[in-house]
């Protein structure tokens, strides 16, 4: 795929996703215009390994220079909802914004009503998982046939905040949740509801699809889709394996591994390959529906 060489990014913090990008953005030959941290001094290896030249430790003085085209935000998750109105207020270039873009309800709707004003604003939230290649074949199995499916998200909420931050006590479903069932929204366009409680598990239903999530449960996020001549197992969703229905047996088809089949993060190169190409479109809105969904989880 030839790039677009007028691809000029500043980046809003240089963490391990951030390289994640850029590294992509060195495979196509794509030079990272300006890069903004805290701490310039602790960077300046990996700024001299990507051969940025612009450094900058104050964001409305990196905003200000206008020496870029676009941005990509890759600031700690508790950052992001402090910085972005003032970014967004502050640039008239395409932002493309690392998640979750916000811990609460309330914030999300300040930021798509500030994008409203700034008409045309072009603004993503990097959901790179919808980016996977599997994402992508499941999709075109679910648009062709009819499936019933079974999906279980066990959410790790104590582990959560044990690992990440005490302080996402009743924010994780802003932080994890949000990204597994916007990926399994989006697979199947389905309206965006409140779910219901029992038994210690919320549950959304929609006509032939089952979504349970379990707070503290036992194994990893999993997913079973059946038809007539399919049945599609999702593990991780990373990990896919389609087997085929002849005369009431199962037989393996295909399979997919999203790690084992990507020389980048998964869903990374895929996300980057379709923004050169201009197939990215604004996705706040469907983000704020996704937010509004969420507000019956506890946690």
């Amino acid at each position: 795929m030839q790039a677009k060489l007028d691809c000029n990014p500043l980046f809003i913090g240089f963490g391990k996703q951030a390289q994640e990008y850029a590294s992509v953005l060195k495979h196509y030959k794509i030079k990272i215009s300006s890069v903004c941290v805290t701490n310039i001094n602790k960077k300046k290896k990996i700024f001299k390994k990507f051969k940025i030249k612009n450094h900058y430790n104050n964001i409305d003085q990196a905003l200000s220079e206008q020496n870029y085209n676009c941005i990509f935000i890759f600031l700690p998750f508790d950052l992001i909802e402090k910085k972005i109105i003032d970014i967004i207020k502050n640039s008239n270039v395409p932002i493309y914004c690392e998640k979750p873009i916000s811990l609460s309800l309330k914030k999300i709707f300040e930021v798509t009503n500030i994008l409203k004003k700034k008409k045309n604003k072009k603004f993503y939230i990097l959901y790179n998982r919808n980016h996977y290649k599997i994402f992508k074949v499941l999709k075109s199995f679910l648009d062709k046939d009819k499936f019933k499916s079974e999906i279980f998200i066990p959410e790790k909420v104590k582990d959560t905040i044990k690992n990440i931050n005490i302080n996402l006590k009743g924010k994780i479903k802003y932080h994890l949740t949000s990204h597994w069932l916007n990926f399994f929204f989006s697979l199947q366009n389905v309206k965006l509801i409140q779910p219901s409680y029992s038994k210690g598990s919320f549950y959304y239903q929609f006509k032939n699809t089952s979504i349970k999530i379990t707070p503290n449960g036992k194994g990893r996020i999993r997913a079973c889709y059946r038809s007539k001549k399919y049945i599609l197992l999702l593990e991780t969703l990373e990990k896919l394996t389609i087997f085929k229905i002849n005369k009431g047996k199962l037989i393996k088809y295909k399979s997919f591994n999203e790690k084992l089949d990507n020389r980048f993060k998964p869903g990374v190169k895929n996300l980057i390959d379709d923004l050169l190409k201009n197939k990215i479109k604004n996705n706040t809105k469907k983000i704020l529906d996704l937010y509004k969904s969420l507000e019956k989880l506890n946690f």
